[in-house]
């Protein structure tokens, strides 16, 4: 059996608005997300305390937002690919009111059937059977 793996980075291109950068997979011709990928987006981040502020996606640009921001974007475009295994880099996560063990107990309510592995700043990226 194999695991679709995704190592969510906090890259975003400045360029492009947040809503575009959440939905760079459209650009490049994939199938946009459905309306309940998103639902379940705003459900997780709604968990987190950090709600999603979706109107405003679409005219904010990455240096324009805080960091918590950005990595609400990141992490939901690699939600957006559906992994079985999201993995998150601890070194990347910011520092600020998306607290990491309130994301990790929200992401396994709403994603029971997902795995989230941490990966530390000096351990090497594992594939995970």
């Amino acid at each position: 059996m194999t695991a679709h793996t995704i190592l969510a980075r906090p890259g975003l291109m400045f360029d492009l608005s947040l809503l575009d950068n959440l939905f760079i997979a459209t650009h490049l011709g994939h199938t946009p997300p459905n309306p309940v990928a998103l639902q379940q987006l705003d459900q997780l981040f709604m968990r987190c305390g950090a709600p999603i502020a979706w109107p405003s996606l679409a005219h904010s640009f990455p240096e324009q937002v805080s960091a918590t921001e950005r990595a609400k974007i990141w992490i939901s475009r690699a939600l957006l690919c559906n992994p079985r295994v999201l993995q998150l880099q601890r070194s990347d996560w910011p520092v600020g009111s998306l607290q990491a063990e309130q994301f990790q107990q929200a992401y396994a309510q709403q994603f029971p059937w997902r795995q989230l592995v941490w990966l530390e700043a000096h351990a090497p990226a594992e594939v995970i059977p």
